[in-house]
């Protein structure tokens, strides 16, 4: 597996545990805005393959 698929896949779960550890350490709500920003980028990328995982999925069972 090279870097840069490794990097793809693991990309959003280290985004939310960056995240998580940002809402940890924040004392005010601008503090936090960067972790919230962080935890949506990583909903939001896997809502996204998500979606095209299944849809290439149906389109493969679909034409085999």
């Amino acid at each position: 597996m090279d870097v840069e698929t490794l990097w793809y896949e693991a990309a959003p779960y280290i985004y939310a545990l960056a995240g998580v550890i940002s809402l940890f350490f924040a004392t005010s709500f601008s503090s936090a805005v960067p972790g919230l920003l962080l935890i949506a980028a990583a909903v939001t990328i896997l809502c996204v393959r998500w979606v095209h995982r299944r849809k290439t999925a149906a389109q493969t069972k679909k034409a085999g």
